[in-house]
């Protein structure tokens, strides 16, 4: 299976733990993050996940509702520049 780049934008409340949650589902399916930025967004306590990760279209959608799961996370997607 051929592997893309895509980047994974998350927002959710800002929660003490929930980096770890986001990060543990990645090392679940064994992909490598290759890169991760937290900042607050413009809306008042809710902040945004910027992670990008070489994988597959299958997988980035599993990983994506998985995310979305959690109760903290508003609002999960993902995109590639392809």
């Amino acid at each position: 299976m051929e592997k893309t780049l895509y980047t994974l934008i998350v927002y959710s409340e800002n929660i003490a733990g929930l980096l770890n949650q986001i990060t543990a589902v990645f090392t679940r399916r064994q992909i490598n993050i290759e890169s991760l930025n937290v900042s607050s967004s413009s809306i008042q306590g809710v902040h945004k996940y910027t992670i990008t990760a070489w994988t597959d279209k299958e997988t980035i959608e599993k990983v994506v509702k998985q995310i979305e799961k959690k109760i903290e996370v508003i609002q999960a997607h993902y995109f590639t520049d392809e």
